[in-house]
Order: structure tokens, then C-alpha cells, then sequence
């Protein structure tokens, strides 16, 4: 007896999910709107069975129809507007990671807060200059213009790794099973101990 096969058209995602049963198809995967739920193998069933189960009072609210279908396109819209939000924030993340090392090196030389914008000014007239014969220069210049280091910036980055130093040497100290201390007493001109 030979096997039962099923259509791939059977195991793929269905449009009409989205509006039936609040499901999108993301990375190859059924992934519910609600509850950012994966499901295993991509079935009806399946697809049915989670939204029965888990999302009840969803569908007693807004039955199957225009109702539904509304909800759920507004649920769709939620989660596309969270993922371009987050796609902005990765990108903001490279220019913070840029603005955290050119703090980093500005406190590190004991400059001026206010040598973040000089550093800057500096970057992008030699980015000019040395990338002039690439195609992406434009690029280049464009994330150098981007990094923030104004002074205000560059003082609110000290200000944070000074922290997660504090933070982290606390948290060493407290985690460590002995500790020594070194005293060292100092004396005024006159050699009385201060």
C-alpha cells in the first residue's frame, strides 16, 4: 500500500489565515499576531487549534467576518509598525556604538567635552579626502555625519560608562569571596597625617 502524499500546497501558509486566525508567515514559519507564537508545522489544523485554544475570548469578541477581519489588519499593521521601529533602532544602535567609542577616546585623552564636535568636523574632512575615489563615499560621510558627539552627547556617555564601571566593580566586590584593602595615609607639608 503505498503512502498517503499531501499537496505542498497543503503545507504552506495560507493568505486567508491572517484574516481567519491572526497568523502571518515570517521566516519560512506560522507565527500567530497575538502572541508572537511560532507554530511547528505549518497546517490548519495547527493554525486552528492554537487560535481555539489560546485566543478564545478574540474570537468571541469578533466573530468571523468584517469584524475580524478588521481587528486582524489592524493587528497586522501593529506588528508591522513594531518591526520598523525596531529596524530603526538597529540601525541607531551602530551610530550609538560609534558615539559610546569616540566618547570613550575623548575621556580617555582627558579633552574637553566639547572636542567630540572638533573630532567630528576632523572625521568628515579627512573622510572626504581619503574616500573620495570609493563609490560608497557618500555613505561614509553620511553615518560620520549621523554619530552623534555633541558635547551634551558626549558628557551623557561618560556619565553611563561611569556607571556600568561602578556597576560592574560593585558587583565583582560583592561576588568575590575575600577582599584586601590598601590604606595608604597622607601627609600635608608639615607631615601631619590627614
Amino acid at each position: 500500500m503505498a503512502k498517503r502524499k499531501k499537496d505542498d500546497e497543503y503545507r504552506t501558509f495560507q493568505d486567508e489565515w491572517t484574516e481567519e486566525f491572526a497568523f502571518v508567515e515570517r521566516a519560512g514559519s506560522a507565527v500567530c499576531l497575538m502572541c508572537n507564537d511560532k507554530i511547528a508545522s505549518m497546517k490548519r489544523s495547527n493554525v486552528k487549534r492554537h487560535f481555539d485554544t489560546r485566543h478564545a475570548t478574540f474570537a468571541s469578541k469578533y466573530p468571523a467576518g468584517d469584524s475580524r477581519k478588521k481587528a486582524c489588519q489592524e493587528l497586522l499593521s501593529r506588528v508591522q509598525a513594531s518591526q520598523q521601529q525596531l529596524h530603526v533602532w538597529t540601525r541607531q544602535g551602530d551610530y550609538n556604538s560609534a558615539s559610546f567609542a569616540g566618547s570613550l577616546a575623548i575621556v580617555r585623552n582627558g579633552k574637553p567635552f566639547t572636542d567630540g564636535e572638533y573630532a567630528k568636523t576632523l572625521m568628515l574632512d579627512v573622510a572626504n579626502e581619503l574616500f573620495d575615489d570609493l563609490p560608497n563615499k557618500d555613505k561614509i560621510i553620511k553615518r560620520i555625519q549621523d554619530m552623534p558627539l555633541s558635547a551634551r552627547t558626549v558628557h551623557d556617555r561618560t556619565i553611563m560608562m561611569a556607571k556600568q564601571v561602578e556597576e560592574t566593580q560593585v558587583k565583582d566586590i560583592n561576588a568575590a569571596p575575600f577582599f584586601s584593602l590598601a590604606l595608604d595615609e597622607s601627609t600635608d607639608v608639615s607631615h601631619l597625617a590627614q
